[in-house]
C-alpha cells in the first residue's frame, strides 16, 4: 500500500461547517459518503496549494484566508488540516463568483453540444429528432461535469438532449426565469 498525502479544510460560515458528498461510484474510495472538502496532493505540490486546487475543483471556490491547524499521520496517510471562517460578505461574493463561472463552463459545453447537434451536420432523420431541453443543477462542479458527460452519451433515434444551462448549487429564481 502506498503512502498518501492529503489536505482537508474545515470551512465555517454562519455557525455551519461545509461538508461535501462523494460521488456514488463504486471504484472510488468511500463512495457516497459525506466528508470535509479536500483531496490528495499531486507530485511536488504543497498541502495549501493542493487544498486550494481541490476546493476550486469540488466547490468552485477557495476562501481568502485559510489557516493551518496541523497534521495527522499514520503508516499509510498524512492529512494536513486547515480551517477558514467565511463571513457573510465573502460567502455572498463566492456565490456570485460561482454563478458567473458555472454558466460559462456550461456555455463551453453547449458550444460542443451545438456543433454535434447542428442540423447541417446531421442526416435528415437526425434533424427530425425531438429535442429535450434541460437545465441541471448539482452539488459540486465535478458532479455537473459527470452528469453532462453521461447525458451526452444518451442517444435515441427519436430524441436528443440539449443542455440549456448548468450550475452548482440550489435551484433559484434565476434558473426558473431562464
Amino acid at each position: 500500500m502506498r503512502f498518501r498525502k492529503t489536505a482537508i479544510a474545515i470551512i465555517v460560515n454562519d455557525n455551519k461547517i461545509l461538508f461535501i458528498k462523494r460521488d456514488n461510484i463504486p471504484t472510488i474510495a468511500e463512495p457516497d459518503k459525506w466528508q470535509l472538502p479536500g483531496g490528495h496532493l499531486e507530485e511536488g505540490e504543497t498541502p495549501i496549494k493542493a487544498l486550494k486546487r481541490e476546493l476550486v475543483e469540488e466547490v468552485s471556490y477557495s476562501p481568502k484566508k485559510i489557516h493551518y491547524i496541523g497534521s495527522l499521520k499514520n503508516k499509510v496517510r498524512e492529512v494536513s488540516i486547515f480551517w477558514s471562517y467565511v463571513d457573510k460578505n465573502e460567502a455572498e461574493d463566492a456565490l456570485a463568483q460561482v454563478k458567473e463561472t458555472a454558466p460559462m463552463q456550461t456555455k463551453d459545453s453547449q458550444k460542443n453540444i451545438n456543433e454535434e447537434t447542428n442540423p447541417l451536420r446531421q442526416s435528415s432523420s437526425e434533424a427530425s429528432k425531438i429535442t429535450i431541453k434541460m437545465i441541471i443543477k448539482t452539488d459540486t462542479a465535478g458532479s455537473l461535469e459527470a452528469l453532462e458527460k453521461e447525458l451526452m452519451k444518451l442517444k435515441d433515434e427519436e430524441a436528443a438532449i440539449e443542455l440549456l444551462k448548468g450550475g452548482v448549487g440550489n435551484i433559484n429564481e434565476d434558473d426558473a426565469r431562464f
